[in-house]
C-alpha cells in the first residue's frame, strides 16, 4: 500500500464522519497532522489518533475497506507513549475541514516533532524534516522544549542519543548534557 496523500486523508475522514452517529474530537499526532496542517505535499499511512474511541478505531483500522479504498487507516497512539509535556492539548489546533461529527485537533508542530524522537525511524526523519524546511521548528525554541521535558527525555531508552542526532542532522548543532540542561556545545 502506497501511503495517503492531502485528498486521500481528507476523503477518508469524510467517510469516517458520515458513519458516526455523534460529535467526536479527534487529536491527530504525526504525519497525518503534518500533511493536513502543515505540509500538504507530506504523505503518510495512517492517522494517529490520542485518546481515540476504541469502536471507531475498529471500525476504520488497517484491514477495514475504506482504509483499502484511501490507503490510510485510524491508529491508535496512547499517551503514555509521549515524550512531550502533559498540557500538549493547549497548544493543539482546530482544523475546520467541514465534518459533521469530527472535531479534528491537530498537535503543534513541537509536539510532533518532539514525539517522534525515541523512534526516529526512516518516515520519522521524513516528518521532522518537512516540519523544519517549512520553517515550523526553530532549534532554540525546541532546546528550551526539550529541557522542560528532560525527565521524559533521559528516562527513554536511546532518546537522548537521538536528541543529539536530530539538532546535528536538522540545525548542524551540537547539544550536550550540563548541569542538568541541554544545551549547544
Amino acid at each position: 500500500m502506497n501511503p495517503a496523500g492531502h485528498k486521500q486523508i481528507l476523503a477518508f475522514l469524510k467517510e469516517v464522519d458520515m458513519s458516526l452517529a455523534q460529535p467526536l474530537t479527534f487529536y491527530l499526532f504525526g504525519g497525518a497532522a503534518i500533511t493536513l496542517a502543515y505540509d500538504h505535499e507530506n504523505r503518510t499511512f495512517d492517522l494517529d489518533l490520542v485518546d481515540t474511541y476504541s469502536q471507531v478505531i475498529s471500525s476504520f483500522g488497517p484491514d477495514s475497506k475504506v482504509a483499502q479504498k484511501y490507503h490510510v487507516y485510524l491508529s491508535d497512539l496512547p499517551e503514555i507513549n509521549l515524550i512531550i509535556s502533559k498540557d500538549w492539548r493547549l497548544r493543539t489546533k482546530i482544523l475546520d475541514l467541514g465534518f459533521k461529527f469530527i472535531t479534528l485537533k491537530v498537535a503543534d508542530p513541537y509536539d510532533i516533532f518532539v514525539s517522534k524522537l525515541p523512534r526516529l525511524e526512516p518516515k520519522d526523519l521524513e516528518d521532522m524534516q518537512s516540519l523544519v524546511e517549512k520553517g515550523y521548528i526553530e532549534a532554540t525554541k525546541l532546546l528550551k522544549i526539550l529541557n522542560q521535558n528532560l525527565k521524559e527525555v533521559k528516562n527513554t531508552s536511546g532518546c537522548l542519543n537521538n536528541v543529539k542526532l536530530a539538532f546535528q542532522m536538522f540545525f548542524s548543532k551540537t547539544i550536550t548534557v550540563k548541569s542538568g540542561r541541554l544545551i549547544f556545545a
